[in-house]
C-alpha cells in the first residue's frame, strides 16, 4: 500500500500525540500513582504504534510497542514509576520526536534506537512484581447503562471514509473532551476505536458544564471530520445480546459541522500578501477619491464599500492566521524540569494565558528568547535548595510564565522567585569593562542600571554557563525582540525576584498608524505606541542633568526632539510642542513632532539588509496612499 500521501496528517497527529506524551509524562512524574494519568498514557503509547506500523515506520513501531508494554505492567500494578525510570521514558520522548522530524525532513526514520529497548527491557526484567487480589466479574451491561444515563449529551460523529488514521481521530477527540468534561462512555469501545475497530462512525456519550457550542468547535479542529450530531436527549438503552445502543426518542437539538481542512502557514503567507497588495491599493483609492473625485458620488460610494470588503476579508484572514502561544510554550515544562535535574535544583514552572492568540508569523520567531530567558531563571535566577532554605525560602524555586494582551499588544512575562538582580553588581561590572563612567553611573537609576544588562557581551557571571551562557547574553534576546517591533523590560528586587517582560505586537503584517510630518518628511507611527499626545508650551521644557524633560500628569519625563535624532533640519520654533506620550511599563517619553497628518491602516514593509544601520530605529515602511514610502518609526528604540 502507498502511504506516501498520508505523510503529512500522520506527521501531524503524531507531533500532537507526542505532545500530550510529555504533558502526561509530567505528570505522571508529579503523581505516580495517578491511575487516569497512567491509562491516557497507555492509550498515546498505543495509538502511536498502530500509526507508525500503519505507516510502516517500523523503528517507532517497536519503541512504542516497547513503552506499551512498560505501561501495561504499571497499569496491572505491577511496576513502580520511579525516577530512574522517568529519565528513560523522556529519552524515549526525545527519540520518537526526532524519528518524526527525520519524516519531516526526508521521509525516514533515521537509525532505530535500540540503546533504549535495551533500557525498557532492563527495567521490565527488575521490575517489582505485585500480587494483585482479583476482583468479582462486573456487569458490563449495567454498568453501561449507568454510564450512559449519568451522560448529558449524546455526540455521533462521522470521520472521511477515505481516512488513514482514523482510530487516530477518535482518539484526538476523546482526548479533547476529557479536558472540558467527563465521557462516559463511547460506542464502539475506546479499545476498539483505538485500534481501528470500527467503520467511520462513532458515539460518545459525555457530560459537561462547558457550553456545548465550544465542544463542537473542539470537534471541527479535528481534520478529516465529516458530520457531527449533538443531542442533550441521552435516553437510549443497551441491547443485553450484542451491547448496541438503540435511540429510542428524535434529537432535540442538532449540531452539525462543516468539514474543516489544514493549511500550510506558507499558503496563508501569501495569501496575507495579497491581502496587503489589496489595502495598499485601497489606500490609494482612497486618496484618489478624496483628491481628485470627490464630486464623483457613485465613484466615492464604490470606493466605500471595497474599504469595507478588503477590511473584512483582512480580518478574516488575521483570525486565521492567529494561534495561541500554547503552540511554543507546551515545550518549556519539559525543558525547565530537565534543567532543574542538570542544575541539581528544585524548580517548578507554571504558565498564565497560554490561550492568548499572536500572529502565527511572530509567534515562530518569539520561542527562542523566551527559552533564553527560562534557561538564563533557571540558571542564573534561581538558588540552591540550601540557599532559599537559609534566605527563609521555599526551598522550591519558581519560574512562571504569563501572557496577556494590554493597550493593543500581547505583553509575555518571564518571573522567577529567585536572587533578583544586584544592581550594585551590575554597575561595577560596567564600570570596570569601561562601559560606563563612575560620575555617569551617579546619575543612573536603578532601572537604568539593570538595562545595562542589554548591552552586547555584559554578563555578571564569573563564568559562562553551559545552561544559559554560552557567549550569548541578553542583547541577543533584546536584538532578536527588537526586529520584530517589541520591546523587553526587566523588573527586580535584589534577594525577591527577577522578572522580564516582552511586549510584542501581534501582528506584523498591517498596522494601525498614526501619519506624523517632520520637517518636510512623513513618518508613521503605530497607534499602539501611542499613550496620548499632548501640547506643551515650549517654555515648560526644562535642563534635568543634561536631559530635556518636561511635567506630565504630576511626573518630570524626558523628551526627545525626533528632527535631531532623524538628522534633519527642521526651522520649526513654534511656541506651543506637539508631543507624543509614549510608555513602556512604568517609563513615559515624550516624542516631538512637527505635524498629524492622518490616521490609517497601513501594510508593513520589512526593510532591507542594505540599511541596516537605521534599522532598529525603524520597524518597516509602508506605501502611502499617494504611492510615496514612509518609514515605520520604533518607539521603543527611541528609548
Amino acid at each position: 500500500m502507498n502511504t506516501d500521501k498520508y505523510v503529512d496528517i500522520f506527521i501531524s497527529e503524531a507531533q500532537e500525540n507526542i505532545d500530550n506524551l510529555n504533558e502526561h509524562l509530567l505528570k505522571l512524574e508529579k503523581e505516580p500513582k495517578d491511575s487516569s494519568c497512567i491509562a491516557e498514557i497507555f492509550r498515546i503509547a498505543h495509538s502511536l504504534k498502530g500509526m507508525s506500523a500503519t505507516m510502516e515506520f517500523n523503528e517507532m513501531q517497536k519503541l512504542t510497542h516497547k513503552m506499551e508494554d512498560v505501561f501495561s505492567e504499571i497499569r496491572a500494578d505491577k511496576m513502580q514509576v520511579t525516577s530512574k525510570l522517568m529519565d528513560v521514558l523522556f529519552l524515549c520522548l526525545d527519540a520518537l520526536m526526532t524519528f518524526v522530524n527525520n519524516i519531516a525532513d526526508n521521509g525516514k526514520e533515521g537509525p532505530g534506537r535500540g540503546d533504549l529497548i535495551e533500557k525498557l527491557d532492563e527495567v521490565l526484567s527488575v521490575k517489582n512484581e505485585i500480587k494483585v487480589e482479583s476482583n468479582p466479574p462486573i456487569s458490563l451491561v449495567s454498568n453501561e447503562e449507568t454510564s450512559i444515563n449519568d451522560a448529558k449529551y449524546r455526540i455521533d460523529i462521522e470521520i472521511d471514509s477515505n481516512c488513514m488514521l482514523k482510530g487516530a481521530r477518535a482518539f484526538l477527540i476523546i482526548k479533547k473532551l476529557k479536558k472540558r468534561g467527563e465521557v462516559v462512555n463511547t460506542e464502539p469501545s475506546e479499545e476498539d476505536l483505538e485500534n481501528d475497530n470500527f467503520e467511520h462512525t462513532f458515539s460518545i456519550f459525555y457530560k459537561t458544564e462547558n457550553d456545548i457550542a465550544g465542544i463542537e468547535k473542539i470537534i471541527k479542529k479535528v481534520s478529516e471530520v465529516t458530520k457531527v450530531e449533538i443531542s442533550d436527549d441521552v435516553n437510549n438503552k443497551v441491547n443485553e445480546s450484542n451491547q448496541e445502543v438503540v435511540k429510542e426518542v428524535k434529537h432535540d437539538k442538532t449540531f452539525k459541522t462543516d468539514r474543516t481542512v489544514k493549511v500550510d502557514i506558507s499558503k496563508l503567507d501569501n495569501l496575507m500578501n495579497m491581502v496587503s497588495e489589496l489595502v495598499i491599493t485601497r489606500n490609494r483609492l482612497l486618496t484618489m477619491s478624496n483628491d481628485k473625485y470627490k464630486e464623483d458620488r457613485g465613484l466615492i460610494e464604490e470606493v466605500e464599500y471595497l474599504d469595507r470588503v478588503s477590511q473584512g476579508l483582512y480580518e478574516s484572514v488575521m483570525n486565521v492566521r492567529m494561534m495561541p502561544i500554547q503552540l511554543i510554550t507546551h515545550k518549556f515544562p519539559r525543558m525547565v524540569r530537565d534543567l532543574s535535574r542538570k542544575l541539581d535544583k528544585k524548580i517548578e514552572y507554571s504558565s498564565i494565558g497560554e490561550d492568548t492568540e499572536l500572529d502565527r508569523t511572530v509567534l515562530d520567531e518569539i520561542g527562542e528568547p523566551i527559552m533564553h530567558l527560562l534557561r538564563n531563571s533557571a540558571d542564573h535566577g534561581i538558588e540552591s535548595e540550601e540557599e532559599r532554605i537559609n534566605a527563609g525560602k521555599d526551598p522550591v524555586g519558581h519560574i512562571t510564565l504569563t501572557a496577556y494582551e494590554k493597550e493593543g499588544r500581547v505583553v509575555i512575562s518571564v518571573m522567577d522567585d529567585g536572587y533578583g538582580i544586584d544592581a550594585n553588581k551590575v554597575k561595577e561590572k560596567a564600570i570596570k569593562k569601561g562601559l560606563i563612567t563612575r560620575e555617569q553611573s551617579e546619575f543612573m537609576t536603578q532601572t537604568e542600571l539593570i538595562e545595562l544588562l542589554y548591552m552586547p557581551g555584559f554578563s555578571t557571571s564569573d563564568k559562562i554557563s553551559e545552561v544559559s551562557g554560552r557567549g550569548v547574553g541578553l542583547d541577543v534576546v533584546k536584538t532578536k525582540i527588537e526586529s520584530l517591533g517589541g520591546s523587553i523590560e526587566v523588573k527586580s528586587e535584589f534577594g525577591k525576584y527577577s522578572r522580564f517582560d516582552i511586549h510584542l505586537p501581534v501582528t506584523l503584517a498591517i498596522t494601525q498608524a498614526l501619519l506624523i510630518g517632520v520637517g518636510n518628511e512623513k513618518y508613521a507611527v503605530p497607534i499602539g505606541d501611542i499613550q496620548t499626545i499632548e501640547d506643551v508650551n515650549r517654555a515648560d521644557v526644562k535642563k534635568v542633568q543634561k536631559r530635556d524633560m518636561m511635567p506630565f500628569n504630576d511626573m518630570i519625563i524626558p523628551i526627545i526632539w525626533l528632527d535631531e535624532v532623524l538628522g534633519i533640519k527642521n526651522k520649526n520654533n513654534a511656541e506651543n510642542l506637539i508631543v507624543l506620550i509614549a510608555k513602556r511599563g512604568d517609563r513615559y517619553v515624550g516624542v516631538v513632532v512637527d505635524d498629524l497628518l492622518d490616521n490609517q491602516e497601513l501594510v508593513v514593509k520589512q526593510i532591507s539588509e542594505y540599511i541596516e544601520n537605521t534599522k532598529k530605529m525603524f520597524s518597516g515602511a509602508t506605501i502611502l496612499g499617494d504611492g510615496k514610502v514612509a518609514l515605520i518609526l520604533n518607539i521603543d528604540a527611541l528609548y
